[in-house]
């Protein structure tokens, strides 16, 4: 029986009255042990560098630290900045990685959208598509298992033998973030099956639709039978019936949305290694963000989700639930509101979608 998925994204901002940075990372250990618990499928770390906004800087690490403290559920990179990495070492620590993790790796990949921290590792953004590209090719060949030989106009790699990918049976799933304006990528998706993940915290039903569409008409014609298309959403979610918690957690996701701005900045404002907050261009008010964002009490959470899974169709949901320094003993209640009140209906929903689509599938077959 298809069912959808349920995820638990890490975005680990390091707010400034959140402590020492370590109360944070071991924040996000603590969330990912209780989500097993609670039933989650994926435990999904983000990838930043040099700033507050993410102070995650390498999910495999994360990702392997995790999968050591629990026993079931899968670890994901969400994702895996590819234009930052010399990609053969790279194949090594996820092949490494998912053998210490007993085989329950996920990859999420993209290329990254911040120069600022494409220039402090050396690099620039105008060469992230290119890097993508050749990255990719070599991960792929990778799971063929070795030796692999690589000539492309970045990277060149002589005969190399494989030791940590000779018994493997299968690559990890792939999920692939953004990029939905480059065709030959979106072509690729496709022809790959990988899953397209969007993360969408404040945007509409509607909106989200649109961009579903872009991978929906490159899996047609590609010849991929749209009604399977995997297609993995991402939403900040917080459950509480209290306004004034739910105001906060408004307050926190616009925090984020500031520093996601201001580090896209030509000088990106800095106080020590925090971003300054200020105001952005066009942002929405803080009674705009709490209705765009899934806050509030389980039924408004639930008919909310509800929504997108009739239109959207997800295959998978990934959760942020804490967001902008949210103090954690808060985040776990929500959670647990989120496991026990939010989670049951929700999936049930986005599994019988998924069961009738396949039904009809297999019946125009």
């Amino acid at each position: 029986m298809e069912e959808m998925t349920f995820g638990l994204f890490s975005l680990a901002t390091w707010h400034p009255d959140s402590g020492p940075v370590e109360q944070t990372i071991a924040g996000v250990v603590e969330q990912v042990e209780q989500a097993e618990g609670f039933g989650f499928d994926i435990a999904w770390f983000a990838e930043h560098h040099f700033s507050n906004l993410c102070v995650c800087p390498s999910p495999l690490m994360i990702a392997t630290h995790c999968a050591a403290r629990t026993r079931r559920i899968r670890v994901g990179t969400a994702v895996l900045v590819l234009p930052f990495y010399n990609p053969m070492r790279l194949i090594d620590e996820i092949a490494y990685a998912d053998i210490l993790s007993g085989g329950r790796l996920v990859l999420g990949v993209g290329t990254g959208n911040q120069d600022y921290e494409a220039k402090r590792l050396g690099l620039s953004i105008a060469d992230a598509r290119s890097r993508f590209l050749e990255a990719l090719d070599i991960i792929e060949q990778s799971f063929e298992g070795g030796p692999l030989i690589y000539s492309g106009k970045i990277f060149d790699v002589p005969k190399a033998p494989l030791p940590l990918w000779s018994s493997r049976r299968k690559a990890p799933p792939i999920y692939l973030a953004g990029l939905t304006r480059d065709a030959e990528i979106m072509t690729r998706c496709a022809e790959r099956g990988y899953v397209p993940f969007v993360s969408a915290p404040l945007s509409s039903t509607g909106e989200i639709a649109k961009i579903r569409d872009v991978y929906v008409s490159a899996f047609s014609a590609a010849g991929y039978d749209e009604t399977r298309m995997p297609f993995a959403l991402q939403r900040s979610i917080y459950v509480t019936d209290d306004r004034s918690d739910a105001l906060e957690a408004a307050e926190r996701l616009r925090y984020v949305q500031r520093m996601i701005w201001g580090v896209h900045q030509p000088n990106a404002p800095f106080d020590g290694p925090f971003i300054q907050e200020r105001i952005a261009p066009g942002e929405l008010s803080l009674q705009e963000t709490l209705d765009r964002a899934i806050i509030g009490d389980a039924q408004h959470c639930i008919a909310r989700l509800l929504k997108d899974i009739e239109v959207l169709q997800p295959t998978h949901l990934s959760c942020t639930l804490q967001f902008g320094g949210l103090p954690l003993s808060k985040v776990l209640k929500s959670m647990e509101r989120f496991a026990a009140n939010v989670m049951p209906a929700v999936r049930a929903a986005g599994s019988a979608g998924l069961q009738s689509r396949t039904l009809a599938a297999a019946q125009t077959a």
